[in-house]
């Protein structure tokens, strides 16, 4: 094989800004700040980011061999100004923080086809960064071995470890409001975030018999982190960061395509498990391990005629578990759809949805219309819309844990009809 080589040089720049005003209306929040439960509190977000920097690749190949190696200088500066007030200031409450980073990166990935079934590549990347003049290393290696084999799929096993600093929100130096009932402090000293990751994933795509199959199994472990800590009462959470020793973390997923020709209809199944065990505080200065459980299920299909009325539909099942100190809560929820359409003389398109959510022994029913008339040789396109049918008031969902229950309840706009008209230049 002749040698391949290829060397480029790109040139990054960018200038990212998020200006937001909110008005919050909360008794809870007016009690906490000793407002005149009548007021509104007000909160300016003003957050700035700019960066620049070159990257450099060089592409090598010859024979069995890819060599891949990219350079990296990078600059930025980012601000995060949060202001609290009503109408004067809560300082206590305010963060006006400035992160200037400087990152040197070199990452050198390797490739080796050992046989046309079998690849090996390997993966290190080494950077220097500063951080407001505090400087850090990074060594972050990866592995990978993946087999392809006839008939039997492709399966593929790796390793990581990571090796990475906070995200700048989490170093804020003081409370900033996390929800109308919650704040959430940062930790102000940096330090290494350490982790290994282990993963084995399988696919299959059989085209001849038209199905496919994907699974994968991944393990995080977590040597070191930046973990909550948090104090709950029955108004208000305040919550901090604090770091300790990470925890750990399983995740599965598997997934099976099928398409079945005579009855022009694809089908969906798919399953996801998660098991986590965490580090935390509540209430106190001892770090006690939260052990969580998910898992989800769904299956779907969809068909594919031509002349007759097609269909959408689906069920899906969830699962929550978790375990604080041997307090064990639930929380399982289930909803399936059905959705109809029908295009006809290729200018009207019908469609109908069915929704059904049972949440926390709860059921929702919504049901949703529409015709659309699209003339060919006009600009003109006129839809009919008619939603919630079922004519639903309200949608609550819950969120319950071992330490603490959470409910949100949305008021829905009532049963209506409306007319759309589009113009297409």
């Amino acid at each position: 094989t002749p040698l391949y080589f290829s060397l480029t040089l790109i040139e990054i720049f960018g200038n990212n800004k998020i200006n937001q005003n909110a008005t919050i209306k909360s008794d809870l929040l007016n009690n906490y700040l000793d407002n005149d439960l009548n007021q509104n509190v007000l909160q300016e977000v003003n957050n700035k980011l700019t960066y620049f920097g070159y990257k450099t690749t060089l592409i090598i190949k010859k024979n069995h061999l890819e060599s891949n190696s990219t350079l990296t200088l990078e600059s930025n500066k980012e601000r995060l100004k949060s202001i609290l007030k009503n109408p004067e200031n809560f300082e206590f409450l305010n963060n006006n923080t400035i992160f200037s980073q400087k990152i040197i990166s070199l990452n050198q990935n390797v490739k080796y086809f050992i046989s046309k079934q079998i690849q090996f590549s390997s993966n290190i990347n080494i950077s220097k960064n500063s951080i407001n003049d505090q400087d850090f290393f990074l060594l972050n290696p990866s592995l990978k071995l993946e087999f392809s084999l006839k008939r039997i799929g492709r399966l593929g096993f790796s390793f990581d470890y990571n090796s990475k600093l906070p995200e700048n929100n989490i170093l804020s130096p003081n409370n900033q409001l996390n929800s109308y009932r919650s704040f959430l402090k940062g930790e102000q000293e940096i330090q290494k975030m350490y982790g290994k990751v282990f993963s084995v994933n399988y696919s299959l795509f059989n085209t001849p018999k038209r199905y496919s199959i994907e699974a994968s199994l991944l393990y995080f472990n977590t040597t070191l982190d930046y973990n909550i800590e948090s104090t709950i009462d029955q108004n208000f959470t305040q919550s901090n960061y604090f770091i300790a020793r990470g925890g750990e973390n399983t995740m599965s997923n598997f997934g099976l395509t099928n398409y079945f020709r005579k009855l022009k209809l694809a089908t969906k199944i798919e399953s996801n498990q998660n098991w986590s065990n965490n580090p935390i505080k509540i209430n106190s200065n001892t770090t006690e391990i939260i052990k969580n459980y998910y898992s989800s299920y769904k299956i779907s299909g969809t068909t594919f005629f031509k002349k007759f009325i097609n269909f959408d539909f689906g069920y899906n099942y969830n699962f929550f578990q978790s375990n604080y100190k041997s307090n064990i809560s639930k929380n399982k929820t289930s909803d399936y759809f059905v959705n109809i359409n029908h295009t006809f003389k290729g200018i009207w398109i019908a469609e109908l949805k069915y929704n059904f959510y049972n949440l926390d022994s709860k059921d929702y029913t919504f049901i949703n219309a529409s015709l659309s008339y699209l003339p060919r040789e006009s600009h003109f396109s006129y839809s009919i819309i008619l939603n919630n049918l079922a004519n639903e008031n309200t949608y609550s969902t819950q969120s319950i844990s071992s330490y603490s229950y959470f409910k949100t309840t949305i008021d829905l706009v009532p049963r209506y009809f409306l007319f759309t008209t589009k113009y297409r230049f």
